[in-house]
């Protein structure tokens, strides 16, 4: 699941992601941290839950800080948990 963005505010972020077509794939976590340094797991994020080969979305508005570099990192899973190494995005909100 390769993340984009599509919507950049102060206060909020919108992640857009193609979901693999893996019939085995269950959804996405999607973990956050202020900075240039990618999130881990295990991490304090949100589980998103999908279906394969559909587009996923999710919008992050939850203290976001105006003009603050995040950095998203989004790890695919499966239906027994396992989840992949993940891929990453930076933005910048808006002042």
């Amino acid at each position: 699941a390769t993340p984009s963005l599509t919507g950049v505010s102060p206060r909020s972020v919108v992640l857009n992601w193609n979901a693999p077509t893996s019939s085995n794939y269950a959804g996405v976590y999607i973990c956050r941290a202020a900075g240039t340094t990618a999130p881990t797991l295990p991490c304090g994020g949100v589980a998103v839950a999908g279906s394969p080969g559909l587009a996923g979305t999710y919008t992050d508005s939850y203290a976001l800080a105006a003009n603050t570099t995040y950095t998203y990192a989004v790890f695919s899973s499966d239906a027994s948990g396992i989840t992949s190494s993940g891929v990453t995005v930076q933005v910048l909100t808006n002042s």
